[in-house]
């Protein structure tokens, strides 16, 4: 594998096509490794977003069908093996949960010599989970990490999870933090107030009040406890907007009208790119109760936005250091204080951000990490 006469074969799965943080970190891979070496394939279980996805799976999907003996599951492997064999990648790169567990099993069965996982944010990390659904999880990542030659953790407190829980052995856990182009994206950021008149016209305003503007970018799912958000609203003297879409969208538009709050609180619909318009914001929250270590939040440090995140998975660990704020997990009166605390900006804590962001979260020190343990 160190003689390039042939070249690399990587298979990356996800069990998803659709735009998220894993689905966003495949793109970054498949597209920034030498061509010259590297032959990248992106399996998933649907096609979606930006995700450039070479061979759609019949059977992979999110579905949980203990009912059905998770037959599904099972045909997943099959079908997952048979493009293995076909295929004889040198390494299969997995990501997301369902995807690690099943990829995992049907890539050893078909004689795959290395298999890669990376753990976005643990499963059973949601301390909302039911007390033998979180045992169930554990016990699938414990079997998949049998078959798992490497397991790429985002952040520390992942890789300190995944011992806790006797994942894995210790010289099979590695920390690699996600990054980004800083450089690329400095060059995509609207300035102030051009992003605040584009978000502006999709929410059909000509002009709000000369008042703080508080956002967050990200899915509309539960995951992200964007309910918390708008709860503080009420008690925060601010214009609130989420861009973003997701199965949440009817019960979050709910609770905005029950707070009589759809003149200060917005709902916006996403286009893609949605970073670029991070610089209308006068402070980035992150409400999340689970989390490996989110894109926006890099994003938001390497714009220069003050950031308000909770105390979940790797988000501290970025944050520390007087380089962000951070709010314990689902505590509305901690989330409160530590917005209006973001909002007195501190330029000292902004500028230690992005030069934390800039040296430590490229997306070239990612690649460079990863390539050298598919080489190994």
């Amino acid at each position: 594998m160190n003689t390039y006469e042939n070249k690399v074969k990587i298979v990356y799965l996800v069990t998803k096509g659709d735009m998220g943080g894993a689905q966003k970190y495949v793109n970054q891979l498949a597209l920034g490794f030498n061509k010259d070496i590297f032959e990248c394939l992106v399996v998933s279980g649907n096609l979606g977003g930006s995700l450039r996805v070479d061979k759609k799976l019949k059977w992979l999907t999110n579905d949980y069908r203990p009912w059905l003996f998770f037959y599904n599951d099972f045909l997943a492997i099959i079908e997952l093996w048979w493009f293995f064999k076909k295929e004889r990648p040198n390494v299969v790169h997995l990501n997301s949960s369902k995807a690690g567990v099943i990829g995992a099993v049907a890539a050893k069965l078909a004689g795959v010599k290395k298999v890669v996982f990376t753990a976005h944010g643990w499963v059973f990390s949601d301390t909302k989970l039911a007390y033998l659904k979180r045992l169930f999880f554990i016990y699938l990542h414990r079997v998949a990490g049998i078959f798992q030659n490497v397991i790429i953790n985002v952040s520390e407190y992942d890789r300190k999870l995944a011992l806790k829980n006797n994942i894995a052995k210790n010289k099979k856990l590695l920390t690699i933090w996600n990054g980004i182009d800083v450089d690329d994206f400095l060059n995509k950021f609207l300035a102030k107030d051009e992003a605040k008149k584009n978000i502006l016209k999709k929410i059909n305003k000509d002009f709000l009040e000369n008042k703080p503007w508080i956002g967050s970018i990200g899915r509309l799912v539960k995951e992200k406890n964007y309910a918390l958000l708008i709860e503080s609203a009420v008690k925060v003297d601010a214009y609130f907007f989420i861009i973003g879409e997701g199965l949440e969208y009817d019960l979050l538009s709910k609770l905005i009208k029950e707070n009589k709050l759809e003149n200060k609180f917005f709902i916006v619909k996403p286009e893609g790119e949605d970073a670029k318009f991070l610089r209308a914001l006068d402070v980035f929250v992150l409400t999340s109760r689970k989390e490996g270590l989110p894109y926006t939040l890099i994003e938001a440090m390497a714009a220069s936005v003050p950031v308000v995140v909770s105390e979940v998975g790797g988000m501290p660990e970025i944050v520390e250091n007087n380089r962000g704020y951070i709010f314990k997990n689902g505590d509305l009166e901690s989330l409160v204080h530590n917005i209006e605390r973001a909002t007195e900006r501190d330029n000292d804590l902004v500028i230690r951000a992005f030069d934390f962001c800039k040296s430590n979260l490229d997306i070239k020190n990612v690649v460079k990490k990863v390539e050298e343990i598919y080489l190994s």
